[in-house]
């Protein structure tokens, strides 16, 4: 009986194969894992006032346009309320 290192036997083909299966499992387990956390997350949505705001930081009203406008807001969410 030969108890060596025997590359016919089914038992370092079967272990080989194993090996290789059990790393394939690990990194898509961690590719899932890792996929999930990087879920793109929707952005929050602006209120009126903040659009108002960020147009007229980005200099895209005057202000005269800005006072008028958020004026107008104002007018529109006393009479919601």
């Amino acid at each position: 009986m030969h108890w060596g290192a025997d590359w016919q036997s089914g038992w370092f083909w079967g272990m080989h194969l194993g090996m290789w299966i059990f790393w394939i499992v690990v990194a898509v387990v961690v590719w899932v894992l890792v996929s999930r956390l990087h879920v793109p997350r929707a952005p929050t949505a602006e209120s009126p006032l903040e659009i108002l705001q960020r147009r007229y930081a980005e200099g895209a009203l005057t202000t005269v346009e800005y006072e008028e406008r958020r004026q107008k807001l104002a007018e529109a969410g006393a009479a919601a309320h």
